[in-house]
């Protein structure tokens, strides 16, 4: 049972880093949604300088706090 739950386990973090990879690339390819104002994990600051739309969820930043102004040149 116990190699049963560690496969499970690092099953589950595989998908997460997966998912976390995906967010990141996403934003890579949205480089606009830098500037809606977010918060960033990697720093604890606020970024950005634009309102977000209505609606507008977590789209400048992954579940993780990853955003990708400390990326900029």
């Amino acid at each position: 049972m116990t190699m049963l739950r560690q496969a499970l386990h690092w099953l589950r973090d595989a998908v997460e880093e997966q998912a976390e990879i995906q967010e990141r690339m996403a934003l890579l390819n949205r480089p606009w949604a830098e500037d809606y104002l977010h918060w960033s994990a990697s720093d604890g600051e606020l970024h950005g300088h634009l309102m977000p739309p209505k609606g507008w969820r977590r789209y400048s930043v992954t579940r993780s706090g990853w955003c990708q102004h400390q990326y900029r040149l």
